[in-house]
């Protein structure tokens, strides 16, 4: 099972009070990218692929905002 990101995500086009909103409640600059990885910490996963990638990002911005979660506080 997958979500269709193209069609469900759209962040050009979303409310940006909102967004800034959104962003300034978690403490978020409006020019760090968040990268979102919704699943099962494991390494079936690709959490390993996702943190060797984070080098890569950091070339191309200051600071990235992973948000993570156990779960139990959702």
């Amino acid at each position: 099972m997958h979500v269709d990101a193209v069609s469900r995500f759209r962040p050009a086009t979303s409310d940006r009070a909102v967004r800034k909103s959104t962003r300034a409640s978690f403490g978020i600059a409006d020019v760090s990218p968040v990268v979102g990885f919704v699943r099962r910490v494991v390494r079936e996963k690709g959490i390993i692929q996702l943190a060797r990638g984070f080098p890569v990002l950091l070339l191309e911005a200051a600071s990235i905002v992973l948000p993570a979660s156990s779960g139990s506080a959702l």
